[in-house]
């Protein structure tokens, strides 16, 4: 017999996704991982192209829920939109999500995020920090680089 946490957790991308068909997420956010061919390159001897992958987040089709941190980026002494958050992101589980590794971009050499929406144009962040906390969704907060 199921828990009720495993009955919950696949209905999370369509009720977090609600919000998105309703119009109301517009802003979108990519995980950008890359190698450094010349930091491999060096060490092994030999020569390889830089590579890199991106990781569009979604939730159920739709962009995971955004929003801008203003009061905590003015605590912290950065522009009022240099501190945004997406969530809830579904964890990963048998149905899809995605694991906190994934949205890190860990083993990585390189990690950046790109937003993109009203007032943002592939605007370049770092990962501030990730909450997993919540075994229902994790928050994604993300600094402007």
């Amino acid at each position: 017999m199921a828990t009720l946490f495993e009955n919950l957790v696949p209905l999370m991308p369509k009720l977090n996704a609600i919000a998105g068909k309703l119009g109301a997420n517009p802003h979108t956010v990519t995980v950008v991982t890359g190698s450094d061919a010349s930091k491999n390159a060096f060490f092994k001897g030999k020569t390889s192209a830089s590579t890199s992958t991106a990781l569009a987040v979604y939730e159920a089709g739709q962009n995971p829920a955004f929003k801008v941190l203003r009061k905590e980026a003015a605590g912290l002494g950065i522009p009022e939109d240099a501190l945004v958050r997406f969530g809830p992101i579904t964890p990963s589980h048998n149905g899809g999500g995605y694991t906190a590794d994934q949205l890190r971009g860990a083993g990585a050499a390189s990690v950046h995020y790109l937003v993109s929406g009203p007032g943002m144009s592939a605007v370049r962040f770092e990962l501030y920090s990730l909450d997993t906390s919540d075994p229902l969704g994790y928050y994604l907060t993300l600094k402007r680089a």
